[in-house]
């Protein structure tokens, strides 16, 4: 007597064990038992976006001279399972040329591996919307840049020595613009008052680069409101 058994199961985490100890014998047919546990399965992102606090316009980045930023990465995510069975997130924001797996720099490379803000989308039972938060430096790169961001469940059996974590991961693009400012640190200089035989001390301005363009700048000092009597100089 040979017995076949074939069990087709298509996108489900699935745990089960078969064992006969028995031989089949002095029957034409014999029923057997399977039980198979589908306990859970990985959630699946159906939105991601990438951009700032602001969102107009979308997909563009404006940095803060000579701070920092809060970027945004979020997502939408759905679980067969419920919405309890949405627990976290993680991901990292990069230029798109420098990739996915560089290490972090605050030029180029930022992770955010505790993303455990999560909100239940009203009117559901299985989606929550996830938050991942960065602090981009005013210095980082004007290019396109991507967001990889992980949403995690669990899976598994339900004892924690076992349990398994099921996750998707999905992407999103945006740009940093450049940002041309500068920073002086003074707004005004006053040299006092002198009569036209004497020279004033020297008086020192230091301007500062607080974007994420390389730049030369020309400065030019005059008297009064006549710039034509002033001297330019780098």
């Amino acid at each position: 007597v040979v017995v076949s058994c074939i069990f087709l199961v298509a996108a489900i985490f699935a745990i089960g064990v078969f064992i006969d100890s028995n031989a089949v014998t002095g029957a034409d047919n014999q029923n057997v038992t399977v039980t198979l546990n589908v306990s859970n399965t990985e959630p699946t992102i159906y939105n991601v976006i990438l951009d700032d606090t602001n969102d107009n316009p979308a997909d563009q980045i404006t940095l803060t001279p000579g701070g920092v930023r809060e970027v945004l990465c979020n997502a939408s995510a759905s679980d067969p399972n419920g919405q309890a069975d949405l627990i976290n997130a993680t991901a990292s924001i990069y230029n798109f040329n420098t990739g996915f797996f560089a290490a972090d720099h605050n030029l180029n490379h930022y992770t955010n591996s505790t993303c455990t803000e999560t909100y239940d989308v009203s009117g559901t039972t299985n989606n929550r919307s996830i938050v991942c938060r960065f602090l981009v430096e005013y210095y980082a790169d004007n290019a396109t840049w991507q967001c990889n961001i992980t949403v995690r469940d669990f899976g598994g059996s339900q004892l924690p020595a076992r349990k398994v974590f099921l996750n998707s991961t999905a992407t999103d693009n945006a740009t940093i613009n450049e940002l041309i400012a500068i920073n002086a640190t003074r707004t005004r200089i006053d040299y006092g008052n002198f009569s036209v035989t004497e020279t004033t001390n020297q008086e020192n301005l230091n301007i500062t680069n607080v974007g994420n363009v390389k730049t030369n700048y020309t400065v030019l000092g005059y008297g009064g409101i006549n710039k034509t009597l002033g001297n330019a100089g780098n």
